[in-house]
């Protein structure tokens, strides 16, 4: 008689995979095993109409709590080709870089005055698909290991 075989720990462990939209309308939707268990748009937590243009902080916690997960759970991001911080980005050339860092001092001058201050954002698709056309890949040029870190989604125990 063949004896069962064994599962792995990672086989055990449910598949739990995080999806981020960080367009006009950021949102978070949360799959274990495949299936959706939680959907959040953030305009529902702030109360702003088409809120975005960020992480949807607020829906990820209601997803995660629906779930009854932590972050550290997640064992896969999906996010769309929506903004994004700039601080998440390799610009291409030294060009870019210096042009990003002229265009933020001027909008902290600004802010001086207006006493607000946006943190800048970039369209994660746009660069994507410059990269794309130029064959190159994004994986170089986005900061995987510190959006990770200030979001606190580390991977499956």
């Amino acid at each position: 008689m063949e004896e069962p075989q064994r599962k792995s720990d990672s086989q055990d462990r449910p598949r739990v995979i995080l999806g981020l939209n960080t367009g006009h309308d950021a949102g978070a939707c949360l799959l274990v095993n495949g299936q959706v268990v939680a959907v959040a748009s953030e305009e529902r937590f702030t109360r702003v109409k088409n809120d975005g243009a960020r992480i949807p902080a607020e829906a990820v916690r209601y997803v995660l709590s629906e779930a009854d997960r932590r972050p550290a759970d997640v064992g896969a991001l999906s996010l769309t080709m929506g903004f994004l911080p700039e601080r998440y980005f390799v610009r291409e050339t030294l060009y870019k870089e210096v042009e990003r860092r002229v265009n933020r001092g001027r909008k902290r001058v600004k802010s001086w005055f207006t006493g607000t201050y946006d943190e800048p954002m970039m369209m994660a698709g746009a660069l994507a698909w410059r990269l794309r056309d130029r064959g190159k890949s994004l994986d170089g040029h986005f900061k995987l290991d510190r959006f990770k870190r200030d979001t606190g989604f580390t991977g499956p125990r």
